[in-house]
């Protein structure tokens, strides 16, 4: 089923806003979570002492939401990098697969065009008590080893 040209675009254009979003996001993200994750270990280290009169405070709520949130952000992030790559890596991926797909199909092939049948394929005569084709010029069944007529 082809897509459209119209749909093509849109989804070109999704893939582009979502490969500039990405990396903002994280940004943004990373750095509310680093700022505010500084406050937050701060104050829990300020406040260890269980004698000191700061013990009760500890980080703030704001601080730990806010690394909450940063966390978040970045997440949405990688996220959206993921979702603007994901054709890229998925085209990538198929031509190498492609490769090997190709490589293995064309040897079943070859077993089957010289009478492969579950034993080693040759291009002799077939044995009278198991069925597989031999080599030419064998003696023995190559499979339960019989002798060949």
């Amino acid at each position: 089923m082809a897509v459209s040209t119209q749909t093509a675009r849109t989804n070109a254009a999704l893939r582009n806003g979502f490969r500039a979003g990405g990396p903002v996001l994280l940004a943004v993200g990373l750095t509310v979570l680093v700022v505010n994750g500084v406050h937050v270990v701060h104050a829990i280290s300020a406040s260890s002492d269980m004698d000191s009169p700061d013990f009760a405070e500890g980080p703030s709520f704001g601080s730990v939401l806010a690394v909450m949130g940063g966390l978040l952000l970045a997440g949405l992030g990688l996220q959206l990098l993921y979702l603007g790559f994901l054709r890229t890596a998925v085209n990538y991926a198929a031509g190498e697969g492609s490769e090997g797909i190709r490589s293995v199909s064309e040897d079943l092939a070859g077993g089957i065009r010289s009478g492969w049948t579950g034993g080693t394929g040759g291009a002799g005569p077939y044995c009278s008590k198991c069925g597989v084709r031999n080599d030419t010029g064998a003696r023995f069944c190559d499979s339960c080893g019989s002798a060949l007529s």
